[in-house]
């Protein structure tokens, strides 16, 4: 469904967690059939106390947020979802970058978490546009009306965003921050690096 397709760091990343984890990982790949991966990983039986403590631990400011996660991956987008409503937050959902602004237009949001490639409009446009309306410079790349709007929620504060993104290239973070955006999460993630990076910031 993807308009673009990925960098190609996802087996290179399960390579190394496999790895990590003194794993294995190989492929079966029959031409014109396509290619099956296989892991082998040994672990641990887990102690369900200190899983429960380590999840309280993580635990803060979240609860009461009004967070728009902005993702067209639907696995990435129920992952963190299921984090932050259990961390008692509200969450709007957009799958694009046009679709986020349409619903700043409408809503009251504490907090974006961006990702960066999406079809129709992209994290770094999308984020380029509230920075512009927050300066009370708008956007002439969007509908008058939407701008509008935008310019009514926007203008005069700082709205804190998230850069959610698996381009896990030297220097992308610093592309992010210096587009504006006041966090970084690299995919995949874990629950608790979502709960981790929000918590960094100063609302």
């Amino acid at each position: 469904a993807r308009q673009f397709g990925g960098t190609g760091l996802g087996l290179a990343i399960t390579k190394q967690l496999v790895e990590m984890m003194g794993g294995k990982i190989r492929v079966d790949s029959k031409e014109g059939q396509g290619a099956s991966f296989h892991l082998t990983i040994v672990l641990k039986h887990g102690d369900k106390k200190n899983i429960i403590g380590q999840n309280h631990n993580r635990e803060s400011g979240l609860k009461a947020l009004n967070i728009l996660l902005v993702e067209d991956n639907e696995i990435n987008r129920d992952l963190a979802k299921m984090v932050l409503i259990k961390e008692k937050c509200r969450v709007m959902v957009a799958e694009n970058g046009l679709e986020a602004l349409e619903i700043l237009a409408s809503n009251n949001v504490d907090l974006v978490l961006m990702d960066i490639q999406m079809p129709v409009m992209d994290g770094f446009t999308a984020t380029k546009i509230i920075r512009a309306h927050e300066k009370g410079d708008p956007e002439n790349s969007i509908p008058v009306d939407l701008g509008k709007k935008l310019s009514r929620r926007l203008f005069g504060r700082h709205l804190p965003i998230v850069a959610m993104t698996a381009n896990a290239m030297a220097g992308d973070k610093g592309k992010c921050l210096a587009l504006g955006m006041d966090e970084y999460l690299g995919k995949p993630f874990m629950p608790g690096d979502v709960i981790d990076v929000i918590n960094h910031l100063d609302f």
